[in-house]
């Protein structure tokens, strides 16, 4: 009777200290399990930043576009005013030649001289209205290279946010398998050592 009761006080210790293996390696799977829980939430933050970023990123990009666009715009009509200048500047200057001829014949071609005058006044009119379009055509062209430049810079900024959460994202997956093959390996380790005993 003593040996047997003495067999079953150790099978009862035996039982227990398993028992108590088993709750520390359950609460040790519900720790890892909650730090999982913790990182794939971490994670998910992190890829809810990553696609707000990447909007913003793509709207700046259409910003982009559209600015161009209109730069490209401006410059076609910088191209026609400077056109449109150069010819008249062209009709001035054989305006101003004809005057020239036309004082040298004043007394002979006095009625010739009037209207080729008139002819210059008009020119030099339409010559300084098509110089001050050209004037606000050239503020507007500098409005828009300013806005340009500022878009440039909210994409840089935008792209140096994106490549930090990208580099947060990879560390906290690198964090995740670790602390997933450390938990791993405690339980793997655990497991023969009941298994030895067993």
């Amino acid at each position: 009777r003593k040996g047997v009761q003495k067999e079953l006080e150790s099978l009862t210790q035996d039982y227990q200290n398993r028992e108590q293996e088993l709750a520390e390696m359950i609460e040790t799977l519900d720790r890892t399990q909650d730090q999982l829980l913790n990182e794939i939430q971490q994670g998910n933050d992190v890829q809810k930043k990553l696609y707000n970023l990447t909007q913003v990123y793509q709207d700046g990009q259409r910003e982009l576009a559209e600015t161009i666009l209109k730069l490209n715009s401006t410059q076609d009509l910088l191209e026609k005013e400077v056109k449109q200048r150069n010819e008249v500047q062209q009709k001035l200057d054989n305006a101003v030649n004809i005057n020239i001829q036309l004082e040298d014949q004043y007394e002979m071609e006095q009625n010739e001289k009037t209207s080729k005058i008139q002819e210059l006044v008009k020119t030099k009119e339409y010559s300084q209205e098509t110089q001050q379009r050209l004037s606000r055509t050239e503020g507007k062209l500098a409005e828009v290279r300013l806005e340009l430049e500022q878009t440039n810079q909210n994409l840089t900024n935008t792209s140096a946010s994106l490549l930090n959460l990208q580099n947060d994202e990879r560390s906290l997956r690198k964090l995740g398998r670790k602390i997933w093959t450390v938990s791993k390996s405690r339980v793997t380790k655990r497991l023969p050592l009941r298994k030895k005993k067993d």
